[in-house]
C-alpha cells in the first residue's frame, strides 16, 4: 500500500463508483463509506480557511486565504502559495516555502515528517473532499496526504 501511495499514483473511478489509486506497483482501491455515492466528491472542494489535520502525524494544513497557505507540525513550520482548482484548471498548485525549526533539535531533514510534507505539497495535484466534506485525499508528483477538515 505504501509503494502504491507514495508511487507517483494516478487517480480514477472504478465502475463502481470507487476511487483508485494506480501504479505501477500496483493499485489501492478505496471503497466509500459515505452515504451520497462517491462521485459527488468534491474535485474542487479545497477552499480558503480551510484547516485539514493531515494523517501521520503530518501536521495541520491551513489554507489562510485565495494564496497562502501554512503547514504545522509537532516541531516544525513552513508556509507557501497555493492556487484553488478551478473548471478550467482542476489542479491544485501549490509553492512551498523553507522548513522553520520551532523547537531546537528538530529534525528537518530528508526523511524528517516536515520534509516529506513539504516535499508532497510541491508542484500541480489532485485534491478531492470527501461527499460529507469531512475527509480529503491530496495527490501529488511527490506523494500522497489525506486528512480530516477541521470544524
Amino acid at each position: 500500500m505504501k509503494a502504491v501511495a507514495t508511487g507517483q499514483p494516478n487517480v480514477a473511478w472504478d465502475e463502481a463508483g470507487n476511487l483508485v489509486l494506480v501504479t505501477r506497483e500496483g493499485q489501492v482501491r478505496l471503497t466509500k463509506t459515505a452515504p451520497l455515492p462517491a462521485s459527488a466528491a468534491h474535485p474542487q472542494g479545497l477552499r480558503a480557511g480551510m484547516q485539514i489535520d493531515l494523517s501521520n502525524d503530518a501536521g495541520r494544513l491551513h489554507l489562510v486565504d485565495g494564496r497562502r497557505f501554512t503547514v504545522t507540525l509537532a516541531c516544525a513550520r513552513f508556509n507557501g502559495e497555493w492556487r484553488a482548482p478551478t473548471a478550467r484548471n482542476p489542479l491544485v498548485r501549490m509553492s512551498p516555502e523553507g522548513i522553520q525549526q520551532t523547537r531546537p533539535g528538530c529534525d528537518v531533514g530528508p526523511g524528517s515528517p516536515a520534509f516529506i510534507a513539504n516535499q508532497t505539497l510541491t508542484g500541480d495535484m489532485q485534491a478531492v473532499v470527501d461527499p460529507n466534506g469531512e475527509r480529503v485525499l491530496i495527490v501529488g508528483d511527490f506523494g500522497v496526504l489525506s486528512g480530516r477538515v477541521v470544524r
